[in-house]
């Protein structure tokens, strides 16, 4: 697994990358906090990600967005999907 931090495309070249800054697998056992969590199956400790996004789409590498990672950078003028959907 290899970690990105720049926006620096050149792995994406590199056929034996498969993997960037994603997680692991891991187990997709559930977890609660108290009995009553359980009794509702609500888990304090889930947190869904459903709802509008602010997307945008680039063509290619060179028209995308430097430092969109950034806390400075505002993506208030981005198209909004909602989630989850395919962004087709």
């Amino acid at each position: 697994m290899q970690t990105i931090n720049e926006h620096d495309f050149n792995w994406l070249q590199d056929p034996k990358v498969y993997g960037v800054n994603r997680k692991e697998a891991h187990s997709d056992h559930y977890y609660f906090g108290n009995y009553d969590e359980v009794k509702r199956r609500k888990c304090a400790f889930k947190k869904s990600l459903n709802g509008i996004w602010q997307f945008s789409a680039a063509k290619n590498l060179e028209s995308s967005i430097h430092d969109f990672y950034a806390l400075s950078y505002d993506a208030k003028v981005w198209d909004t999907i909602k989630v989850p959907a395919h962004i087709q």
